[in-house]
């Protein structure tokens, strides 16, 4: 707009200057035309050069209708004008009026002020000096009357854009964390007058993350906006829907009649986001876990936000895609959970964690053929947090990647320590065990990138994926599998057996091992069906062409069955149970010195 108009006003200039020139005798007039159409043509030249883009609205639509109006004064003011410059303000003026019509207060002063110069200009009769004077008062007056109502609505608008910005995400348009706390607090105030109902829900996007990667931050913006407009038609009036960052989103209800069910509400959400939505490279399903916690007397907003959170982690916990209402029989373990999380993120910071040692033994020689690397985790003030209740926390918080590679860092950095001082051989191999989390981007080139650093060979890692991975494994799982096939690092199946152990995933991946599962081996000294499926994995593994580790074994009876079936390789507390770097050259050396399974029998 501000363009089209410049190109007014610079051929208007144009076209008054022009008129000057026509040949006739010199009066004032004519120079106070050229002089105001060179004022038009300045501005037109601004208004097209964009350099008026970074200045407000509001603020544009003040100067240009404080310049019509004085315009019009001094119009009236010089007193030789004469009829020459009619054809100036007939141009200029209508188009000002036009203009300004947008913001009430100045387009109406524009306004009388355009028909004003329209009349004098076409009213060929001479102003007398009390004439003069009545008109500059009353042109002052609504001047300044017109700059005075645009400045205080300019000033109400811009607070009013300073106040939206401060409240609300900028991305969705949605209520930000500091407007949904004052709501908050306002709600529970009103609550305990009148009793009503109110309740929040945490919601949480799943694999966000995941489609950023695959098709780009463009593409989760526009999930973000679109799950932010479906739960905005899928609430209630009486409700305040906020984005807390991220792909976090939250709900406040207050239902003063008691007639809503939190639970209800919540399915509607989640059955409003399970619809595809349709994105440039195809359509993505999303899904969310959704935290729900009904307020109390008693309750603050931040009381009311942390359970609604500790019930979302544990709707996550639970499978994702599922809802979850807190109540105090679950409180120990969410609050657990919620601190665990905070203390996660200062230890992958600090990188509080240490790495321990297994050795897979040799069971037909009693060499010591590789060892697993296990992360530990020890807080100072929870204790020992076993790996089976961190490793999902920092999965779902999205620190599972910074872990998994520390540890894959700090395992190939042994090895390659060991290797130099021969305390190892150059065949031994490290097995380090992988998320499904941690299968997407670059996580290929990252482990041939370690692997360069600590010049190892890809064959001198094997990685640990449970089959439940390779069966949920999706196309950027998939790929990023090939990826790894294409840097050469065998794939070791986890746990196999207690899935559906399909050999399709075994024909797909590059699998090289596979690790017969503990609560197999653990049972088949007293279990016929159990020591039957450890034989039966051994002998698929062994006509496969792969190879196997028994885990868990602990006793010497399990030891002597594993050799008869002819499993070649095992690992469990008969043996050793994992221990630090600095322990292992004794317990190789001792290996070195003895290398028969006898000596592992106490």
């Amino acid at each position: 707009m501000a363009r089209w108009i410049g190109t007014i006003y610079v051929v208007g200039a144009v076209v008054a200057g022009i008129w000057t020139l026509i040949p006739h005798a010199e009066r004032t007039g004519d120079r106070f035309v050229l002089a105001m159409a060179g004022l038009a043509l300045i501005g037109g030249l601004i208004l097209l050069s964009g350099a008026t883009e970074d200045i407000a609205e509001t603020d544009f639509h003040i100067v240009l209708a404080a310049l019509q109006i004085v315009i019009t004064v001094a119009y009236v003011a010089v007193p030789d004008a004469g009829n020459d410059a009619r054809l100036f303000y007939i141009w200029a003026t209508p188009i000002a009026a036009f203009y300004f019509r947008p913001l009430a207060a100045a387009g109406h002063a524009a306004f009388v002020s355009a028909l004003l110069a329209i009349a004098l200009s076409v009213h060929r009769a001479p102003f007398d000096e009390s004439a003069r004077i009545w008109v500059m008062t009353v042109g002052v007056l609504v001047a300044v009357t017109a700059l005075v109502a645009a400045a205080a609505t300019g000033v109400r608008s811009r607070d009013r854009e300073m106040i939206h910005a401060a409240t609300h995400d900028p991305l969705t348009g949605l209520a930000n964390r500091a407007l949904l706390a004052q709501r908050m607090t306002e709600a529970l105030h009103r609550r305990r007058a009148t009793k009503a109902q109110v309740f929040m829900m945490i919601v949480d996007l799943d694999r966000l993350k995941t489609l950023n990667d695959t098709q780009g931050h463009h593409a989760g913006d526009q999930l973000l906006k679109c799950m932010a407009s479906r739960m905005v038609a899928n609430v209630p009036p009486l409700a305040t829907v906020a984005r807390l960052g991220g792909d976090e989103f939250a709900v406040m209800v207050e239902d003063p009649d008691g007639t809503m069910t939190a639970h209800g509400l919540a399915s509607e959400l989640a059955k409003a986001w399970a619809e595809p939505v349709p994105l440039e490279r195809g359509q993505f399903r999303a899904s969310a876990s959704i935290g729900v916690a009904l307020a109390t007397d008693d309750d603050q907003p931040t009381a009311l936000m942390r359970n609604a959170d500790a019930a979302m982690y544990r709707a996550k916990a639970n499978g994702r895609s599922g809802i979850s209402v807190y109540d105090e029989d679950h409180r120990a373990g969410i609050t657990r959970r919620v601190e665990l999380e905070q203390a996660l993120f200062e230890a992958v910071e600090n990188k509080d964690f240490a790495i321990v040692y297994q050795p897979i033994v040799d069971l037909r020689t009693g060499d010591v053929h590789a060892a697993e690397a296990l992360v530990r985790w020890e807080h100072p003030t929870l204790g020992i947090v076993p790996p089976g209740e961190f490793i999902p926390i920092a999965e779902d918080s999205g620190l599972i990647d910074k872990i998994g590679l520390w540890v894959m860092d700090q395992a190939l950095g042994q090895l390659a320590a060991w290797r130099a001082h021969e305390i190892v051989r150059s065949n031994f191999t490290m097995t380090v065990n992988v998320s499904g989390a941690q299968l997407h981007g670059h996580f290929a080139a990252n482990i041939a990138k370690l692997l360069r650093k600590h010049r190892i060979e890809p064959t001198g890692l094997l990685m640990e994926l449970t089959e439940s991975v390779l069966m949920r494994a999706g196309a950027e799982a998939t790929d990023v599998l090939r990826a790894l096939d294409g840097v050469g690092v065998p794939l070791a199946l986890d746990d196999f057996g207690t899935g559906f152990s399909s050999l399709s995933y075994l024909h797909q991946a590059n699998v090289h091992t596979v690790k017969v599962d503990q609560s197999f081996v653990g049972g088949m000294s007293g279990d016929p069906t159990r020591r039957a499926i450890v034989s039966a994995v051994v002998a698929l593994s062994r006509a496969l062409g792969l190879m196997e580790i028994a885990e868990g074994i602990d006793t010497k009876e399990q030891l002597e069955l594993l050799i008869g079936m002819g499993c070649r390789l095992g690992q469990g507390f008969l043996f050793s149970p994992p221990m630090r770097a600095p322990e292992m050259p004794a317990f190789l050396q001792a290996s070195e010195r003895d290398p028969t399974w006898a000596r592992w029998i106490h």
